[in-house]
């Protein structure tokens, strides 16, 4: 309606970019799908005599789309070798390559006999030793360099690349490592060269993107939605009562709504709209019904004098508790070792900022004299558990025992699986 001619993205690519159609076959199924249905939807919106554009012009007909892979000189990626209309043999370029399905099975079923590193170690020996290429992709730089040190550890000779271009031919008597994420390692079967994804070796990624908690609201004094006439609150100053809901009254020249709370009595509290931050609802710890306070009396400020008491009386004796606890000498563990390393490898995921953060302040605890006093929280699926395995290793790998309290005996059988 407002343009000639459409474009399509394709349109945008200068001349000499190259495009890769992965599986063709599949791509033309998907391609004849898609014209069917929108030619569908163009029957149906004209049998209901609702305006439509003709397909033709609104869509990128099939005839157009493999005119634009010609001027773009498209590569077609097959799975199989096979035969394509009016391709010469010539222009097909057969690459033989193999995936590593079976080599990840061998080495978790080998892991279990001879732990995480054995058989991977293993495995790149005889690469090196028949001269082929090792490229490996680690997911981090800081995952390059912790794979280095295990793999230096085990007498296998290193190169650490950066974000420069991949070299395929690069040197065959070292093992090259890269800051570059692979889904899935590979193998050049005639060149002998082989990508190997830390991914495949160590644990698989994460389908989505770790989610990035953001910084919580503070929840409102009162929430309307959950508050239903009858229910106690409190007030600040003349504490607890019944809400009997929101009422419109005249004050002097000006109407006004305001709060209704009735106490002992029968005496009510209109409380301002403006003022509402001053009200909350009454969560007690149990489903007893608590007294509601008479107006005007010195109740609820005795009350709360008794609770201030009580709290600064907790508040003091938990300084002095914490005053003894850091003059007592707790037992200082070993720095992480190469061992240490290696169980951390061990991990499928990547840890988040806040495990990070977790782990490095637990292992400054215990890598210290002081007696650790320490909580880690988090949400369901966080990541809890390996905050917890890291530390209870470092602890049984000095010679020392580890006590798991559970609450439940289905949750204990889960510690003992993982």
């Amino acid at each position: 309606l407002f343009y000639d001619k459409l474009q399509t993205p394709l349109s945008y690519l200068p001349a000499d970019t190259i495009i890769l159609l992965m599986d063709p076959a599949a791509l033309q199924k998907a391609e004849e799908l898609v014209w069917e249905r929108v030619t569908a939807n163009h029957q149906a919106a004209l049998a209901e005599q609702t305006i439509m554009l003709p397909p033709a012009d609104l869509f990128i007909s099939a005839t157009e789309l493999s005119k634009q892979f010609t001027v773009n000189k498209a590569h077609r990626l097959h799975d199989f070798e096979t035969t394509v209309p009016g391709q010469q043999d010539s222009q097909a370029v057969k690459i033989n390559c193999g995936n590593h399905k079976l080599l990840k099975q061998h080495l978790e079923l080998q892991r279990k006999k001879e732990g995480l590193l054995t058989p991977l170690v293993r495995r790149l020996k005889d690469w090196l030793d028949n001269g082929d290429i090792i490229h490996i992709a680690c997911r981090s730089e800081r995952r390059r360099g912790h794979l280095r040190q295990m793999l230096e550890g085990r007498g296998l000779p290193i190169t650490e690349h950066g974000s420069e271009p991949l070299a395929l031919q690069a040197g065959r008597e070292t093992i090259h490592l890269y800051p570059a994420p692979l889904s899935a390692g590979f193998d050049l079967l005639d060149e002998q060269i082989h990508f190997i994804s830390e991914l495949e070796l160590f644990g698989e990624s994460r389908i989505a993107a770790p989610r990035k908690k953001g910084r919580i609201k503070e929840t409102a004094p009162l929430n309307f939605e959950q508050l239903h006439i009858g229910d106690v609150v409190v007030h600040l100053d003349h504490g607890l009562g019944i809400y009997d809901g929101i009422i419109n009254m005249k004050t002097g020249k000006t109407a006004g709504d305001f709060m209704q709370i009735s106490y002992k009595g029968n005496d009510r509290l209109y409380v301002p709209m403006d003022r509402i931050n001053t009200v909350s609802k009454y969560n007690g710890l149990s489903d007893k019904k608590p007294a509601i306070t008479s107006l005007g009396s010195k109740a609820w400020n005795r009350a709360k004098a008794k609770v201030h008491e009580a709290v600064w009386k907790v508040a003091d004796d938990l300084l002095k508790l914490y005053a003894r606890r850091k003059q007592e000498k707790g037992i200082a563990f070993s720095p992480p070792d190469a061992m240490y390393e290696e169980f951390e490898e061990s991990f499928p995921y990547d840890e988040t900022s806040g495990q990070q953060k977790a782990i490095n302040d637990v292992l400054k605890d215990q890598t210290s004299e002081r007696c650790m006093d320490r909580l880690v929280c988090g949400d369901v699926g966080f990541g809890k558990t390996e905050v917890a395995a890291r530390a209870a290793f470092k602890v049984v790998a000095d010679g020392r025992q580890v006590a798991i309290l559970v609450p439940t005996t289905v949750l204990a059988e889960q510690h003992t699986e993982t």
